[in-house]
């Protein structure tokens, strides 16, 4: 895989599965070249069919946001589980240093694409989640203080800190092998935060930004490069 076009910035890629129907969408996909023989097996194992679509859609937007990245094959992109079992190509080099994470919540999976290690999160707000306890339970005592500050807001003031300290953790690829209560933010402002935390090697500060979507979605990115800016691309594969 030849790269054309450099990644200045990371880039993510969101694709609603809503309207799909799982035996024509894997099929198209498969046609196209964005899944294998290999992951449609894997996703036949899936109970639940919406975990199906969020695991096929996720490996059919990593290889579609290549192509449009890198303008290659998407036959040539081979996904591996590296280490704790994070997803990652298995042709990763010097010469072409892509990184990748996949999130999904509810009818949306996305995908975020970085020349330095990258972490995304998507979660979607429940009207009927205690959130506040379980930011008294979770969070540091400023971060719960924070989510309490504004009443109206709590649902998504957690989801905010929420979404950060899990791209953060995916980002490290460590998933939840570390609690969220020991994952620090700092530095919060409109849309950015630093987060660290020191039960990990690497104790620097990592950058993330965090946005609200549209039907109570939310989304953190991390990365340990700082984020200036971030280019969002919505497509229906």
């Amino acid at each position: 895989m030849t790269l054309e076009v450099p990644l200045t910035a990371p880039a993510v890629w969101l694709v609603s599965i809503k309207q799909f129907i799982p035996s024509v969408q894997s099929q198209r996909w498969y046609a196209a070249g964005l899944i294998t023989n290999d992951e449609l097996a894997m996703a036949s194992r899936y109970v639940n069919v919406r975990a199906e679509m969020h695991y096929l859609a996720g490996r059919a937007l990593v290889r579609y946001a290549l192509t449009q990245s890198a303008h290659c094959n998407p036959r040539h992109i081979h996904i591996v589980l590296g280490e704790n079992k994070k997803p990652e190509l298995a042709q990763k080099s010097n010469e072409m240093p892509w990184h990748f994470n996949i999130s999904h919540s509810g009818d949306f999976v996305v995908c975020a694409l970085a020349n330095a290690q990258i972490g995304i999160d998507i979660e979607m707000i429940s009207p009927t989640v205690d959130y506040l306890s379980i930011a008294h339970a979770h969070f540091s005592e400023n971060e719960a203080s924070w989510v309490a500050s504004k009443p109206v807001g709590i649902n998504e003031r957690f989801i905010a800190l929420w979404t950060i300290k899990e791209a953060y953790l995916k980002a490290l690829g460590i998933g939840l092998a570390i609690p969220i209560s020991r994952v620090i933010t700092t530095g919060v402002k409109l849309r950015s935060c630093q987060v660290y935390s020191e039960d990990v090697s690497d104790r620097n500060k990592w950058h993330c930004h965090f946005m609200k979507l549209e039907s109570g979605y939310w989304l953190a990115i991390c990365s340990e490069k700082a984020l200036e800016k971030i280019k969002i691309e919505r497509t229906s594969l």
